[in-house]
């Protein structure tokens, strides 16, 4: 979001006086820094004279609760309004509060047209989501040729829209089907530290598909996932632990990262927690639940 209101600051600043411009740029360095005091009267001051970029500014504080109570459909207002005077940002933003009915009552078709104003004039966090929404075919009729078309545009620095173009040439979705192509697309996410990505080009390493076959690959994506909280690379991981693939056979490892994969929701992690915890004994039981309370302190620092 920081991004976002950056680059709305910058376009402002080439089109407004210089005295405009030193009181927005004194609001938005009181916002950087956390200031939400003093970043709130001055955005509110400005909003009440029109200005676009500080309606944008308040709506992103009303809908995180900075500096005011939370209220997203306070937030609503000040990104329609910004949104009504052609800021893409915004309107990428009352897109979204459509889509998970913040603020207003869901609503994938609405939230398709206000995605599709800012994607199409090239702001490329609204043609990712216009993508997802044709995926998934929310909204609009399934179209993953539509899907590909616009998550193309936003794959040069959007994670999550190479994962999913992996997953797309993985499954022939839009596109033939290519595991090679879904290797490099998961491998370009997985290195920006995308933890669905992560997991995804372990499973490929794990089951030998488009690569050789590496279960210590493997079990290396799928450690860098596990320590994000995911909880399928959590499960994967521990998995291997109990298998001793890619990794040295460890029943009180494999517990607690099965455990913690458990804890999270994962649905395959309970039935592998019961197969591990008969291996075990109490004792081991609870020294595999420590370990993991003590991985979530440190926040898997030092967690293998």
């Amino acid at each position: 979001m920081r991004k976002i209101i950056l680059a709305a600051m910058m376009a402002f600043l080439l089109n407004i006086s210089p005295s405009v411009a030193a009181t927005y740029k004194e609001g938005f360095s009181a916002y950087t820094s956390g200031d939400y005091k003093k970043a709130l009267q001055i955005f509110r001051q400005m909003a009440a004279n029109g200005d676009v970029y500080a309606r944008h500014g308040l709506g992103l504080m009303y809908e995180n609760g900075q500096g005011v109570k939370q209220d997203y459909s306070e937030a609503f207002k000040w990104y329609y309004l910004a949104a009504e005077q052609k800021l893409m940002p915004a309107q990428n933003n009352i897109g979204s509060m459509y889509a998970k009915g913040k603020g207003v009552e869901q609503s994938y078709v609405i939230a398709e047209k206000w995605y599709r104003l800012a994607a199409e004039n090239g702001f490329v966090t609204a043609q990712f989501n216009l993508g997802e929404l044709y995926a998934s075919g929310k909204g609009v009729s399934t179209n993953y040729s539509e899907a590909l078309r616009y998550r193309l545009s936003a794959n040069q620095s959007n994670a999550d829209a190479q994962n999913n173009l992996g997953w797309m040439y993985e499954n022939g979705q839009g596109v033939d089907k290519d595991y090679q192509e879904a290797i490099r697309w998961y491998r370009l996410a997985a290195e920006k530290g995308n933890a669905g990505a992560q997991v995804n080009l372990g499973n490929k390493f794990d089951s030998g598909q488009g690569v050789v076959q590496s279960f210590s690959e493997a079990a290396n994506w799928y450690r860098l996932a596990a320590k994000q909280s995911d909880s399928k690379g959590q499960n994967n991981l521990g998995t291997m632990y109990a298998q001793g693939q890619g990794v040295q056979p460890d029943n009180v490892r494999a517990y607690m990262w099965l455990y913690l994969s458990a804890r999270s929701g994962f649905p395959d992690a309970t039935g592998n927690l019961a197969s591990v915890g008969k291996l075990l004994s109490p004792i081991q039981i609870l020294a595999a639940q420590k370990m993991a309370s003590e991985c979530q302190k440190q926040n898997f620092n030092n967690c293998d």
